[in-house]
């Protein structure tokens, strides 16, 4: 993930579709991370919702899933933030 070495403070939620299959992946720097953003604890929350898993760290985390369209996915995650 060379894009976290670049984020300067800021925050990056990312969603791929392949043949069906989802890919999150989301990090954050530090400013993002002392506003309140866990990486972990979002993208479980998104996977959970595309009936897959997913985890990580306050500042990087990876998951999958599948059977959901990801404008839901980031829709849902944008209200986490919120």
């Amino acid at each position: 993930f060379r894009i976290k070495n670049k984020l300067d403070g800021g925050f990056v939620f990312i969603v791929n579709e392949n043949n069906e299959k989802l890919s999150l992946a989301a990090a954050a720097g530090d400013k993002a991370m002392n506003a309140g953003i866990a990486c972990g604890d979002l993208i479980s929350k998104a996977c959970a919702l595309a009936n897959g898993k997913g985890g990580g760290r306050k500042d990087l985390a990876m998951g999958g899933g599948s059977n959901t369209d990801p404008e839901t996915i980031l829709h849902e995650v944008e209200k986490l933030l919120s």
